[in-house]
């Protein structure tokens, strides 16, 4: 959780749990890496509410990638 997030750690442990969820369709080959970062992209906004950026590589992770970030070239 962060300093200044204003939500409660039950909030967040359950933000956490649903893109646990996401990973654990991905891992299982239920959804392709695309599918699982627009569901995770889809989870932190509805989460944040607002465009949040990682801290550490400046990405936007609210927003869902765009379609040539992960479509395979071949």
């Amino acid at each position: 959780m962060r300093d200044n997030d204003k939500h409660t750690a039950d909030q967040w442990h359950a933000h956490l749990a649903r893109i646990r969820k996401i990973i654990g369709k991905f891992m299982d080959n239920e959804i392709s890496a695309g599918e699982k970062r627009a569901a995770i992209a889809a989870e932190n906004a509805e989460y944040y509410g607002t465009d949040f950026k990682s801290p550490a590589t400046g990405e936007l992770l609210t927003k869902a990638p765009r379609v040539r970030d992960y479509e395979p070239l071949f």
